[in-house]
């Protein structure tokens, strides 16, 4: 066998057993919530909003978009009127 025919012999071996790994560690965590995606309670959102600055404000709306950017303003506003805080 030439070495090109080994080094594709063994890529797709290697691709294989990767791709079963793959499959493995996706079936082991199905369903586990990642470190950094814990929920944020709806208090702590309320108070975030509002801490924030008009600074902070404004570069949201500008990188986020107007329309989203009122739909999360509705939201705390939702949140608040909820939670008897509006």
């Amino acid at each position: 066998m030439t070495r090109e025919g080994i080094h594709n012999q063994t890529l797709k071996k290697i691709e294989g057993m990767i791709g079963r790994a793959k499959m493995q560690i996706d079936k082991d965590l199905e369903g586990v919530r990642p470190f950094d995606k814990q929920p944020v309670t709806p208090k702590e959102q309320l108070f975030q909003f509002s801490q924030m600055t008009q600074e902070v404000a404004q570069q949201l709306r500008q990188s986020v978009g107007e329309e989203a950017w009122n739909n999360y303003v509705a939201d705390m506003s939702d949140i608040a009127r909820r939670h008897g805080r509006g």
